[in-house]
């Protein structure tokens, strides 16, 4: 697993978009608008992606169950947990690096 982690505008949204445009993998966001704008982003940079999937598409579809989604990249996952959660706020959270 990569971990993207830069401030706000520094183009970590763009590096998801190119990883997707590159391995054909669907972007999971938080929500449909954020959905929209990844899509627009990603057309204004000329990029060909999966139309990206949101918290309420893996809710509805049971976790992708019997879907060929296989594998995501996740675009905001402060945002994506707190959809998860019902927008309580994450104070921290830990990762393991894969080597």
């Amino acid at each position: 697993m990569q971990v993207i982690y830069r401030g706000r505008g520094e183009g970590k949204s763009t590096d998801i978009l190119k990883q997707s445009a590159d391995t054909g993998i669907y972007i999971l966001c938080a929500n449909q608008q954020a959905a929209q704008s990844l899509a627009r982003q990603a057309s204004d940079l000329g990029l060909h992606i999966p139309y990206p999937v949101t918290v309420e598409d893996y809710r509805r579809t049971h976790g992708f169950r019997g879907s060929f989604i296989q594998h995501v990249l996740i675009d905001d996952a402060d945002l994506v947990l707190q959809e998860v959660f019902n927008s309580v706020f994450i104070e921290g959270i830990s990762l393991t690096r894969s080597e």
